[in-house]
């Protein structure tokens, strides 16, 4: 009886330590999403400054423009990969831009922003519509704004849990 009750403890003790890794796990992949939500968010800023300086149109803006204007993050072509949150691919068309960043967690994170119902948007495949739309994926191969087509479900806002 006693052996069995020790091997029942023990076998508690194990799922409770497993229990606090996946908690633990977990939150460490939230803050890494946020990190990374933050990161786009401020590139977002970026590129509705530089539309407005530009006639209200993003098809000037170059990677190298957008990290002339936001020193802090760096800005890839749209088919060239995201690595991190402070690496930024950028698709633009006259009227809409995809951003797109991967989280540590291995989640890549987008934001596609449309100013037009009638323009072409940044990425085929797209919905129009004169929203910002907030989405993730795990895409096949890396995480760049073209991919932005893999995402399900677009929402308005990111997504709060993590």
């Amino acid at each position: 009886m006693i052996v069995g009750a020790i091997l029942l403890v023990t076998h508690l003790g194990s799922t409770a330590v497993q229990t606090q890794a996946t908690i633990l796990n977990s939150s460490a992949q939230a803050a890494q999403d946020r990190a990374v939500q933050s990161d786009l968010a401020t590139e977002a800023t970026t590129l509705r400054t530089l539309y407005i300086n530009d006639n209200e149109s993003y098809a000037t803006v170059t990677p190298a423009r957008a990290m002339a204007a936001e020193l802090s993050l760096q800005v890839v072509g749209a088919g060239q990969p995201s690595t991190s949150g402070s690496v930024i691919s950028l698709a633009v068309g006259d009227q809409s831009y995809v951003i797109a960043a991967k989280s540590a967690s291995g989640t890549c994170w987008f934001e596609y922003v449309d100013n037009s119902t009638t323009a072409a948007p940044a990425v085929a495949g797209l919905p129009y519509g004169n929203a910002d739309l907030f989405g993730s994926a795990r895409p096949a191969g890396p995480c760049t704004a073209d991919t932005a087509a893999a995402v399900q479900d677009w929402s308005q806002q990111f997504p709060t849990a993590g």
